[in-house]
């Protein structure tokens, strides 16, 4: 693709004797803007100004700017030598020849620097002076390297203080946080709405030591009639009832580069059933961590035969917890769900996001609650309370 088929594809006509100032540079704070260029050289240059018009982010156009301005100083290249040669072939004696190639050397070497300082500049102007690879930086559109996406925020601490409220300052809450939501319950393969998915996990952390800590939690999910909102009761004939943890325990454990857990306590006997899953954490430039927690169940239930699940919770948080912007999250299973279907094929999604008080949850949730499950107001006191519903746990 020559040069002026790219700039008319990417930008419009795209003139190598017209740059841009400093200021006309489109900004990430400024994503809508005309930019003025201005004939900077060039025997036909009578002042004039082209104005034009760009709706974009700061990393398309950096990616613009920097590559019209490598495309330019790459044609500079091969034209300077060209210009230099003609001119050694004017002198007639050898100590002019001398003279002239040494004034041809100059000016190249003159033409290289000029170069480079073109391009730092633009460079410069893109913001991407932090060494790394330009075109990787400037195709990114929310930082301008992978570097910067890195965060001194500490994984596992986010985590505690995301799921559980532990810890201090913004986004702690020691009384517990709810997690609430809703979706669908579909039937595979078909999409078919089954059910309105809806309800809530409460809990909160204790902490063990530095790369250990505890959920202690319980939660409740409602099927609702697809077409009327009413809870559902039964389904062709089967008995339809609510899904009620009222009590968990998880323990959550530091490692190198992710964290690990263990389903300590359950309504299934779960511990040491599961398989080793890493709960894996990504930052989407400085201020957005997503997070994900993959769970596989394969275990015998004794008079039901095998139990069959996959379960994928995907998280999202400003690790500076601003009170405007709570976390959110996204849960999708494939399993069996009595008693739609019990060949761990049905499909559930749901999405919600953190509250840290009961009177925050949707009104019906709450009516619910209150009519028929009070104690789902607040997490498990400590672990004596799950022991009394659950027994004791060390020997499950």
């Amino acid at each position: 693709m020559s040069y002026d088929t790219w700039g008319n594809k990417f930008g419009g006509s795209v003139d190598s004797a017209v740059t841009p100032s400093r200021s006309d540079v489109p900004s990430a704070k400024n994503s809508t803007r005309s930019v003025v260029w201005t004939k900077s050289h060039g025997d036909e240059d009578d002042g004039r100004q082209v104005k034009r018009h760009y709706v974009s982010n700061s990393g398309w156009m950096r990616w613009f700017w920097l590559t019209s301005a490598l495309l330019r100083a790459t044609a500079d290249s091969h034209a300077a030598p060209s210009k230099a040669s003609s001119k050694a072939k004017v002198p007639s004696s050898s100590a002019g020849n001398r003279e002239s190639l040494q004034d041809s050397k100059q000016l190249c070497d003159n033409d290289k620097t000029a170069q480079t300082l073109q391009l730092q500049e633009i460079v410069s102007i893109a913001g991407m002076t932090n060494g790394g690879d330009p075109f990787t930086q400037a195709l990114d559109g929310t930082s301008s390297s992978l570097a910067r996406q890195r965060t001194t925020s500490d994984t596992f601490e986010t985590w505690g203080k995301m799921r559980l409220g532990l810890g201090d300052g913004p986004g702690s809450n020691n009384e517990g946080v709810f997690w609430v939501g809703g979706g669908y319950l579909y039937e595979a393969h078909s999409g078919k709405e089954l059910a309105v998915f809806e309800g809530f996990d409460i809990g909160k952390g204790v902490r063990l030591s530095d790369n250990h800590i505890r959920q202690i939690s319980r939660k409740i999910f409602w099927f609702r009639d697809p077409i009327t909102g009413e809870i559902m009761e039964d389904f062709e004939g089967k008995e339809v009832k609510p899904i009620v943890y009222d009590s968990q325990m998880i323990d959550y454990f530091r490692a190198d580069d992710s964290i690990t857990y263990s389903v300590e306590a359950s309504l299934r006997n779960l511990k040491g059933e599961l398989p080793k899953m890493k709960i894996t954490s990504q930052m989407v430039g400085p201020r957005q961590m997503m997070i994900q927690v993959p769970v596989f169940i394969d275990v015998e239930i004794p008079g039901r035969g095998k139990y069959q699940a996959w379960e994928f919770y995907d998280y999202s948080v400003d690790p500076s917890f601003p009170a405007d912007r709570p976390p959110t999250a996204s849960w999708c299973r494939q399993g069996s769900v009595p008693p739609f279907n019990m060949d761990s094929k049905a499909v559930l999604r749901f999405s919600g996001y953190r509250c840290d008080r009961f009177e925050d949850l949707p009104d019906r949730m709450k009516e619910e609650v209150v009519r028929n499950h009070p104690h789902f107001v607040s997490p498990p006191e400590d672990e004596k309370e799950v022991e009394g519903v659950l027994g004791k746990f060390d020997d499950r």
